[in-house]
């Protein structure tokens, strides 16, 4: 008997032959359950790579918590419930926002034909924005300035556009051509044109549905595309909390 422990003994027993030191059969099976545990570590750490990038980009735009009043549209006296919740301690920052369906038509300077195509505009707080999610560093052209009557792009929806920094765009809210279909029915005559915008600049969000479905703009002017309330009110609050886990 050997001084081996009986699962030492009982292994070297089947794994070293009578004749030769290794045999090509135990060779095989080694190779074979190295390379096994080694194609499955390499997975297993890619995926995971790929789920933390994933995770890093959605909630590098979308924040850990968003409020809203769930009896009505407009969310009141914000600021002052702003102001309460940036007092916990878990909190890092809270901005308000608006999401508001648009249609856009594109001015082409050059007398091409026009583009008519529908998105979400998203009005933010850009100086609240920066404590909330990394819009304010995807800037790819142009200035991130939300001043009267600006827009930015995301890159995929002004290439697929033509749309560059400084161009001018039409913007109809969704509430302003519901009134004029409305006033039709009544037999009314209303017409209500559409805003002007100009491009500050173009965005890359990181990912592509985002890239392709949304459009930033101050929330004073997002307030006026909504229509919802007396234009002081938000849709809600996303809040950023110093540890998401």
């Amino acid at each position: 008997m050997s001084g081996l422990p009986y699962e030492f003994a009982l292994a070297l027993r089947y794994l070293r032959p009578k004749r030769t030191f290794v045999s090509v059969i135990t060779l095989i099976c080694i190779l074979g359950v190295t390379l096994g545990v080694a194609v499955l570590i390499i997975v297993i750490s890619v995926m995971t790579g790929f789920g933390i990038q994933i995770r890093e980009r959605l909630i590098g735009f979308n924040a850990h918590v968003s409020v809203e009043d769930a009896r009505q549209p407009e969310l009141q006296d914000w600021e002052a419930l702003a102001a309460r919740i940036a007092t916990n301690p878990a909190v890092k920052g809270v901005t308000p926002y608006i999401n508001t369906q648009v249609v856009i038509e594109t001015q082409p300077a050059d007398g091409s034909p026009s583009s008519v195509f529908g998105t979400i505009a998203r009005g933010i707080d850009p100086q609240r924005e920066s404590r909330v999610s990394k819009l304010t560093n995807t800037l790819v052209s142009g200035e991130f300035r939300l001043g009267p009557n600006s827009l930015l792009l995301p890159y995929v929806v002004a290439r697929n556009h033509r749309l560059r920094v400084g161009d001018r765009v039409a913007v109809y809210s969704v509430p302003a051509l519901r009134r004029m279909r409305e006033a039709q029915r009544r037999g009314e005559e209303e017409v209500r044109t559409a805003d002007d915008y100009t491009v500050r600049g173009t965005l890359d969000l990181g990912m592509n549905d985002l890239n392709s479905s949304l459009v930033l703009t101050s929330l004073a002017y997002a307030q006026d595309l909504w229509g919802q309330g007396d234009r002081t009110g938000v849709q809600g609050l996303n809040i950023m909390l110093h540890s998401f886990d």
